[in-house]
């Protein structure tokens, strides 16, 4: 437990720099929290939660970080400094991608892995800085746990999000 503290606290260590190096003068936060499932992996469909803040450069553009955990008996635990990039009609797009770390424990087997996240979120306004968005996610890695060495792993989720 003490290596899975010292990973979330690397991982919002790791997020927050990448949204401090962001330029203060005129980007403005923006966040979003999901809920939802995470597909293929060896203890079969979890549930899982995401947040995802950003520093947004502009309408087309933000920094971020993507965060995602799984408390289940498949415990998973993962973030990236992300890039993303805003699409803003009557449907919101917006693709992402980033690189970082993930950790995975499963009947007694852990590992850590490098993980690179490419997703796109789907969103629907709700009201002038508000959305209620579809995510979807493929996560690439490479986690030696259980039986299944699969190299990715994907999730759906559905959330809230908040715009500048």
């Amino acid at each position: 437990m003490r290596t899975a503290a010292g990973l979330l606290a690397g991982l919002l260590l790791l997020g927050g720099m990448t949204v401090i190096a962001a330029d203060r003068a005129h980007a403005q936060w923006g966040y979003a929290a999901e809920v939802g499932a995470l597909f293929d992996i060896p203890a079969g469909t979890k549930g899982m939660l995401a947040f995802t803040p950003a520093k947004y450069q502009g309408d087309e553009f933000s920094w971020g970080a993507r965060f995602h955990v799984v408390p289940a008996d498949w415990f998973e635990i993962a973030g990236a400094p992300v890039a993303q990039f805003h699409i803003r009609a009557k449907v919101h797009i917006t693709a992402f991608m980033g690189l970082g770390v993930i950790y995975a424990d499963y009947k007694g087997q852990n590992a850590f892995s490098m993980n690179m996240p490419f997703g796109a979120s789907f969103g629907m306004p709700v009201s002038e800085q508000n959305i209620l968005q579809f995510t979807f996610t493929l996560n690439i890695h490479n986690l030696p746990v259980g039986e299944d060495k699969d190299q990715y792993s994907y999730s759906l989720g559905v959330g809230l999000g908040h715009f500048p």
